[in-house]
């Protein structure tokens, strides 16, 4: 996923929260989305595998986010 605009890259920022990125790395979610998921080169994807792996890095990142605001002690698990 490239970044094109300054509010692109806040919005980016914004959402790491957690260990891992949302993009812009090699590591980060979106790209091992597209990668493990879908075994496709980020740039042969189509805009559905790119919908598909953003989806699921924005689950992501909203699980991160819920461990940071649940205290341990409170979590189910």
């Amino acid at each position: 996923m490239k970044i094109k605009t300054k509010t692109q890259q806040s919005l980016i920022e914004r959402y790491n929260c957690g260990p891992v990125k949302l993009s812009g790395d090699s590591n980060a979610l979106y790209e091992r989305h597209v990668m493990f998921e879908r075994i496709v080169a980020e740039t042969e994807t189509t805009d559905r595998v790119k919908f598909e792996a953003i989806a699921r890095s924005i689950r992501d990142v909203l699980s991160q986010r819920w461990l940071t605001t649940v205290p341990f002690e409170e979590q189910p698990f």
